[in-house]
């Protein structure tokens, strides 16, 4: 019996999570689980636990079990199998032995430019490739996953249906969102410090995010290495997740108490939002 972790052509976030997912869709079903040869983002250290807790498919082995195709589907499927959300469910007992592989080497390579995570806030801003995009109400496609999971019909999920309510692709927040979502931060938490995670494509800061900083008097960081973002956006109290697979990932190991996620049919898939969601993070429209 085998199942086969799956590879895309898209970036670490993405890969990572349709891992996770399914990895847990391998182990529920009791079968060995395999990686491929040319294994994508090996030399991650957020793939590690994958090298260790796989095996290399050498023998061609084929999957004698079935999950749904794509991200979305990866992520609904165990979710449906479990009646839980992937979140609740990664972190009742999978995390641990994945963090014990991540943490040490991140420690070691990586400094966090603040002392104490309980006085921090982390946000994450999708920008790079997606910058010049608008963001959108991720209501819509997000009903329309949250019925599909709920109702154990994901077998017809159709992305050209989805797409009729609504977009569900990962794109920056509107500013004068990100401003209220920073002022109802600052009342919530007035004795922690906030700081904005994000990739500056050539370093250079969208204006947008220069006055948010010089009015709110946040803190802005990009490392240039998505590891090292991870290791930020983990390492904090309150996290705030936005339209991105990337972020998700910083949301599954996480270490604070409170986690913050924006309305999408992707992150849907997860299982939040739904009536099986058990992961106690927060929504946000």
């Amino acid at each position: 019996m085998s199942f086969n972790l799956r590879d895309r052509k898209d970036r670490l976030g993405t890969n990572t999570l349709l891992r996770i997912a399914d990895y847990i869709f391998g182990m529920i079903n009791n079968v060995e689980i395999y990686r491929s040869r040319d294994f994508k983002y090996r030399e991650s250290i957020f793939s590690e636990p994958f090298l260790k807790y796989t095996k290399e498919n050498v023998e061609n082995k084929v999957d004698t079990v079935n999950s749904y195709p794509g991200v979305r589907g990866a992520c609904a499927c165990p979710v449906i199998l479990l009646r839980q959300d992937l979140v609740s469910y990664f972190r009742g007992g999978i995390r641990e032995k994945f963090w014990e592989i991540i943490y040490g080497r991140c420690k070691k390579k990586f400094k966090l430019p603040w002392k104490d995570n309980k006085n921090i806030i982390c946000i994450h801003v999708r920008l790079d490739d997606v910058e010049n995009l608008e963001d959108y109400d991720g209501r819509p496609a997000s009903n329309y996953i949250r019925r599909l999971i709920e109702e154990d019909c994901f077998r017809d999920y159709s992305r050209d249906e989805m797409t009729k309510f609504g977009l569900d692709t990962q794109r920056p927040i509107n500013p004068k969102k990100l401003s209220n979502l920073i002022k109802d931060l600052m009342g919530k938490y007035p004795d922690k410090k906030i700081h904005i995670v994000s990739f500056f494509r050539d370093g250079k800061v969208p204006l947008f995010l220069r006055k948010i900083e010089k009015k709110l008097g946040v803190e802005l960081h990009s490392n240039m290495d998505p590891e090292h973002d991870l290791w930020l956006l983990i390492n904090s109290e309150v996290l705030v997740l936005s339209k991105s697979t990337f972020s998700i990932i910083a949301g599954f190991y996480h270490l604070g108490n409170t986690v913050y996620y924006p309305v999408w049919g992707t992150i849907t898939s997860l299982g939040l939002g739904t009536k099986y969601d058990k992961s106690g993070w927060i929504s946000y429209v």
